[in-house]
């Protein structure tokens, strides 16, 4: 394409020769002579000459053009798909990472780094830089084909204009990047403190501090604004530094063409460089604005980067169907933890410290004790979210990863906090599922085994975001029904029963008699009368076992456990 680029332009100075000996009468000598005599039409008019030139001219630079956007699209629509490519591997790596490993980036910085992060480096990056090799290979085609026509006038126009492009280079560029890091921190900013609003609204509500909220949100959002037309403003810079130089120079080639040469050879100079400068400007000032745009996505791009080094020795997820079953055929829900445990890595103390007990098949066990003893952090390890940092877990003789792996559903979990999607009920349940997967006759045992009623509420009807349009009673259900819908032969479940008033919770405990010694059953709970029916009962202080046994044996055991008991006035054997 540069090739193409400089025979339209050699072929315009070539025109201009010609014009201004036309006017003068004169006769072409030379190499435009050689020229004329090599294309067979030295005998044509000089009219006709320089109309043909001039149309060949404008159809091989309008080809260039064409051609030229063209391939950009092609590179743009293949870096396009890889940066789809590459927010699926670095989503796929994120959720191979482990909980802990989640944990690490906050939902909005997950949701930048995978979106607008590598959008950033793909076309605003790599896409830019691809068209900027074709500038520049341009740059130094027409260069060297200039200087192979007048060497004095290629060495005043690429340094002029070199040295024009180093100082905008220099002087934008480190700055653009700046900006473009400034950028993406408030984009971050922005969504983490309109999620914190949404998420504690009530909280936030009653304190009557929303209009705080506001107006740091419209703080971040002038700033935002204010560096956005910064970046904008910058190549506007260097177009507007660019077009004048072009002026200038023109003039300065005239007045020193015209007042050291004839007026023919001035006047091929004068159309050579207008040829050359017209390529070469526009060249120029796409490969300043471009550099400009690629550090300022750099800039953009900054979390992704980061991301992507921290996830360079993730595993990828195993891609595996995982088909529905509610048979789960093989499976023993059968768990036991061997001398297990376990210490966060920004912690100098352990949370849990061996841990050892056993659940049978059909077995209901529950765990109890004083908040922040490490009670969910065990459940996190039976489910295999985190991994122990000593000793052994494994469901049906496996480690609870692999069981899940083996046989998918066979484990139900009910988390004390549910969270829920902004759609259906029905979708709230199939979750993980496409819509319609599931028979219907399994969502309404379901829904009844948790005693969520078809006539209590829509099915169908979307529940709003963090299931806003329904209770908190109701939102725990939910979370109790997916637990139930794939039939699990093992159910785990960490403070389910905390939002639920006492019919609703006397109402699951029965459903929970009713599944006693069909699965097995783990129970974090700290209403006392939901642990009640449990075969055996775990009491944990510190991270340790203090004692384990059934509610009786517990109450005489723990003074603590017993006097919770007293203070909700029940008696021994009740």
């Amino acid at each position: 394409m540069s090739f193409i680029d400089l025979l339209g332009v050699a072929t315009l100075g070539l025109v201009g020769s010609l014009a201004i000996r036309g006017v003068q009468s004169q006769t072409p000598s030379g190499t435009v002579s050689d020229i004329l005599v090599f294309l067979n039409i030295e005998n044509f008019s000089i009219e006709k000459q320089v109309a043909l030139l001039s149309t060949f001219a404008v159809a091989v630079l309008a080809f260039k053009t064409i051609f030229t956007i063209y391939f950009s699209r092609r590179i743009l629509f293949f870096l396009g798909a890889k940066s789809a490519e590459i927010s699926t591997t670095l989503i796929n790596r994120t959720l191979s990472n482990g909980y802990l490993g989640v944990r690490q980036n906050t939902r909005s910085e997950i949701q930048y780094a995978t979106g607008d992060g590598v959008i950033a480096i793909c076309l605003g990056v790599l896409g830019v830089a691809a068209n900027l090799v074709g500038d520049l290979s341009l740059l130094l085609v027409i260069g060297i084909g200039v200087y192979v026509i007048d060497p004095v006038l290629a060495l005043t126009t690429m340094g002029m204009f070199g040295s024009i492009s180093l100082i905008l280079y220099y002087s934008m560029n480190l700055r653009a990047k700046k900006i473009g890091a400034t950028i993406a921190r408030l984009n971050v900013a922005g969504s983490n403190k309109l999620f914190e609003v949404v998420n504690a609204y009530r909280e936030i509500y009653s304190r009557n501090r929303l209009n705080y909220y506001v107006q740091e949100i419209s703080k971040i959002k002038r700033d935002f604004a204010h560096q956005s037309a910064r970046q904008t403003l910058l190549p506007n810079i260097s177009k507007y530094v660019v077009e004048l130089s072009v002026t200038v120079g023109a003039m300065s080639v005239a007045a020193f063409e015209f007042s050291t040469s004839d007026a023919a050879s001035a006047a091929a100079s004068l159309a050579l460089f207008i040829a050359t400068g017209s390529r070469i400007a526009p060249a120029l000032l796409r490969i300043q604005q471009g550099s400009i745009f690629i550090q300022g996505n750099l800039g953009l791009a900054e979390p992704t980067l980061k991301l992507l080094e921290n996830m360079s020795k993730v595993p990828l997820l195993e891609s595996a169907e995982s088909p529905l079953d509610f048979e789960h055929a093989g499976f023993k829900s059968t768990v036991k933890v061997s001398n297990v445990s376990f210490r966060y890595p920004e912690s100098e103390t352990a949370t849990l410290s061996e841990i050892s007990f056993e659940v049978r098949e059909g077995e209901m066990l529950a765990i109890v004790g004083p908040s922040g003893t490490g009670k969910s952090t065990l459940i996190d390890l039976i489910l295999g979210v985190l991994d122990p940092s000593e000793g052994e877990i494994t469901i049906s003789g496996l480690s609870p990863g692999r069981a899940i792996e083996k046989w998918p559903g066979a484990v139900g979990y009910v988390p004390q906090n549910v969270n829920l999607i902004n759609q259906s009920i029905k979708r709230n349940l199939e979750i993980g599922f496409p819509d319609g997967i599931v028979p219907q006759n399994k969502i309404e045992n379901a829904l009844r085994d948790a005693r969520l009623m078809k006539d209590e509420i829509n099915l169908e009807v979307d529940i709003g975001e963090f299931g806003g349009n329904i209770s908190g009673g109701q939102k725990q259900r939910v979370g109790i029904a997916r637990a139930l819908l794939l039939n699990p032969h093992l159910l785990v479940m960490d403070e389910a029963t905390s939002s639920l008033d006492s019919k609703t919770e006397h109402e699951i405990s029965a459903t929970l008699m009713h599944l006693k010694g069909k699965i097995s059953m783990i129970v974090v709970a700290h209403r006392l009368s939901t642990v009640m029916p449990a075969d055996r009962i775990i009491y944990i202080d510190k991270g340790k076992i203090i004692a384990s046994g059934n509610f009786d044996e517990l109450r005489s055991l723990v003074p603590d456990f017993n006097q919770q008991a007293e203070l909700m006035s029940i008696k021994p054997n009740e």
